[in-house]
């Protein structure tokens, strides 16, 4: 019976991005009408544990068959991510490659820059320190810095603040571990950064939002979380309830 419960659930959520803890528990009265709240309880607790759903935000699950974003860092982004860690360990920070997003995009791109957020407090004094051992480093370029001088430039270095309790993971590459965006960040970056992603916009931007939210497991408590941090979490979640129709 367990097993045909966990077919079962498979076959009736598949293709729904977002099912409610309400939603679920009516799936198990179609079978069992008098089954206990507290033994649902159990329930969830037992297919949260196998593996076949997953929380997405409080009361809000999804199948657990799409995987985690872990996308590799270029041979640039290792290096400078380990000059970085040999020059300023112990410093917060994040790295990330603008190359990544041709993999959710419809139109690829030949620009590629890697982004080095660092804590705000040290930005400045990094950006000195580093700049004599990286070549085409830009500290927060604007719209018009980005066409004029960026866009041209070969794989350039674009140094910015660290927005506190950013949404970051680790990355082995090469026996060293890195801090890389978690997904969730990545597109609220894209969202709120027009004067570097702006090449991202419109269209485009909806159909990386999309690919994101079809291909990899999203965690929406943690994209609401940092989208609240950078001030746009209303904003953000009315794109991806309207453009998107994603549960939030």
């Amino acid at each position: 019976m367990v097993n045909f419960y966990e077919r079962s659930i498979k076959e009736r959520f598949q293709g729904i991005r977002t099912f409610s803890r309400g939603e679920l528990y009516n799936f198990y009265l179609d079978y069992e009408p008098d089954l206990k709240a507290s033994t649902f309880g159990w329930r969830v607790y037992d297919l949260r544990q196998k593996g076949i759903i997953r929380i997405v935000s409080k009361g809000v699950y999804t199948l657990s068959s799409k995987p985690q974003y872990m996308p590799n860092l270029s041979e640039k982004g290792g290096k400078i991510a380990r000059l970085f860690l040999r020059k300023l360990s112990g410093s917060d920070y994040c790295i990330s490659e603008t190359a990544w997003l041709n993999e959710l995009s419809t139109h690829q791109t030949s620009f590629s820059a890697i982004i080095l957020e660092i804590e705000k407090d040290l930005l400045e004094s990094a950006f000195f320190f580093l700049k004599t051992e990286i070549k085409d480093l830009y500290l927060q370029p604007s719209e018009k810095e980005m066409k004029i001088y960026v866009l041209e430039k070969e794989e350039p270095v674009i140094m910015k603040p660290l927005i506190s309790r950013s949404p970051i993971q680790k990355k082995k590459d090469k026996n060293q571990t890195i801090n890389i965006p978690h997904l969730e960040k990545l597109l609220v970056d894209i969202y709120c950064e027009r004067q570097i992603y702006f090449f991202y916009s419109g269209a485009e931007l909806k159909n990386i939002f999309n690919n994101a939210f079809d291909r990899y497991a999203i965690n929406i408590s943690r994209l609401q979380n940092y989208a609240k941090r950078r001030g746009k979490a209303p904003e953000i979640e009315e794109f991806i309830s309207q453009e998107l129709a994603a549960s939030i």
